[in-house]
């Protein structure tokens, strides 16, 4: 059986951390320095860890920073894991955590098989996924400019409704004639930024629908 070398990664925006333990229970367990976090850099690095056919075996923390480095990892030929943080087991009162401190305890539970794998979705699924996110996101913060344009007619004495069979145009129309007569300055100048954002909120809105 081919020896495997087990590599943690604490992954960040701009860096990250790598650590490998060998194979077998008195492997040797290291850290391996701080890397900065381009592909190139980690695809250099990656084969020359692997030089004389060694087998790589990375894994690393799911985080904000996705799923990229899963595919450039695989894309390469070697075996990568992501996991959730809640899945990582954690000695009890271990409450100690520094980026190359996380990186070694990785690769040293990689080794020992303590590691649970999470789905990775593909690109196409993953883009999906990003379009759905996005059309509830639009329709919250839409939600909210209609509530604050609401909140602040109604104090002024305006106000409009909007049944639910109404376009949003109408409803900006309908906002545009109760806010017509607002008394002041100022206040005409909040009505106005407020309806800014509603229309191009709006607008947002239709395009991710």
């Amino acid at each position: 059986m081919d020896a495997i070398t087990y590599i943690g990664l604490d992954a960040h925006k701009a860096t990250v951390c790598v650590a490998l333990a060998e194979s077998g229970r008195g492997g040797e367990l290291r850290q391996l320095g701080v890397f900065e976090n381009r592909p190139a850099l980690l695809t250099k690095l990656a084969a020359r860890l692997s030089k004389g056919g060694r087998r790589l075996s990375f894994c690393y923390e799911a985080g904000p920073c996705g799923h990229g480095l899963h595919r450039l990892l695989t894309g390469c030929g070697h075996e990568c894991v992501v996991v959730a943080l809640s899945l990582i087991p954690v000695k009890a009162g271990d409450r100690v955590k520094t980026d190359r401190r996380d990186a070694v305890i990785l690769a040293k539970l990689h080794r020992a098989g303590e590691l649970t794998p999470i789905w990775i979705p593909d690109s196409a699924h993953e883009a999906k996924r990003d379009l759905v996110r996005a059309r509830a996101t639009a329709g919250r913060v839409l939600s909210k400019t209609r509530q604050h344009l609401q909140s602040f007619l109604l104090p002024n004495q305006r106000s409009y409704s909007y049944p639910l069979t109404d376009s949003r145009n109408s409803t900006a129309k309908r906002a545009i004639a109760a806010g017509d007569t607002v008394p002041s300055h100022a206040r005409s100048m909040t009505f106005a930024l407020l309806l800014w954002g509603f229309g191009h909120t709006t607008r947002d809105d239709d395009e991710c629908g």
